[in-house]
């Protein structure tokens, strides 16, 4: 990268650190750049960028333009933006993308599935001897450790599983996406890293094997499958653990119309006493 903007290049991509790094060192600078855009804004700033975004906004000319590109655009996310743009911005709507944000596709079939931790690779497998037909799955694990020991254990039961997460080289990373996308492996087990950006055609269902940690997350998860018109189905695996989550996946299905099993509203409810329980003695 370094060698590539000797050459002063009219169009720069980076992510916030590497860039970071560079002006750090005086590899480059940015005092006659005109334009910022954030691709996945909001991501950026929920995993804590701003720091590194900031530092970066110190670099540039105060009459910039800003863009920030983003899929959902929830309260918190746009105070931290607001410290970033000018106060007389312009927010583009695109396809009904404010009304729907936190929503689920309605083309997508929602499937949740109870079942405690030691029963969860059990409740796996069974569900994939139920759907797996050749088409391509899509998993997510809540880590990338998680994500190598299921796809190791998949892989050793006779399933054709790859993982993918941000620590793979590159290399790895792309050969894994090809071998997904002409279904040599139609079996692929990602973490995050998968749930914005990936736009496989024809994943004709997501399991989440670890419930996400947000209705964001979910949402983006389950939205890799019925693209473009398709139908598509999701399934998540849900454990007394997940409690805490259980409330916005309701809101989520509900939203969407789809069915919540009795045992899901237990589990939310469950999770509303605990957390008043933490609140009043804290």
């Amino acid at each position: 990268m370094s060698c590539s903007l000797r050459i002063s290049p009219y169009l720069p991509i980076s992510p916030p650190g590497r860039l970071n790094e560079l002006l750090s060192k005086k590899k480059t600078e940015l005092t006659r750049c005109a334009l910022l855009a954030l691709d996945e804004a909001d991501r950026m700033l929920d995993l804590g960028f701003e720091p590194q975004i900031a530092a970066i906004l110190g670099h540039m000319r105060h009459d910039r333009q800003s863009l920030l590109f983003s899929a959902t655009w929830p309260a918190e996310v746009q105070t931290l933006a607001g410290r970033l743009i000018a106060p007389s911005h312009v927010i583009v709507e695109v396809g009904g993308a404010l009304a729907t944000s936190g929503r689920a596709n309605t083309s997508i079939e929602q499937r949740v599935l109870l079942c405690d931790d030691a029963g969860k690779m059990e409740a796996l497998l069974t569900l994939l001897e139920e759907v797996v037909d050749g088409s391509r799955l899509l998993l997510f694990t809540s880590s990338k450790r998680r994500c190598d020991e299921l796809t190791k254990e998949l892989r050793l039961d006779g399933w054709p599983a790859l993982a993918l997460h941000g620590d793979k080289p590159q290399e790895e990373r792309d050969w894994v996406l090809q071998q997904f996308r002409s279904a040599e492996h139609p079996l692929l087990v990602a973490t995050d890293v998968a749930q914005r950006g990936l736009d496989v055609k024809g994943v004709a269902a997501v399991i989440n094997v670890d419930c996400p940690e947000t209705s964001e997350a979910y949402v983006h998860r389950i939205g890799r499958t019925g693209r473009a018109g398709e139908v598509g189905r999701a399934y998540t695996l849900v454990t007394p653990a997940d409690a805490r989550m259980c409330d916005d996946l309701v809101q989520v299905l509900r939203d969407a119309k789809q069915e919540v099993p009795p045992e899901l509203l237990r589990l939310a409810a469950e999770g509303r006493a605990a957390r008043y329980k933490r609140y009043k003695y804290s």
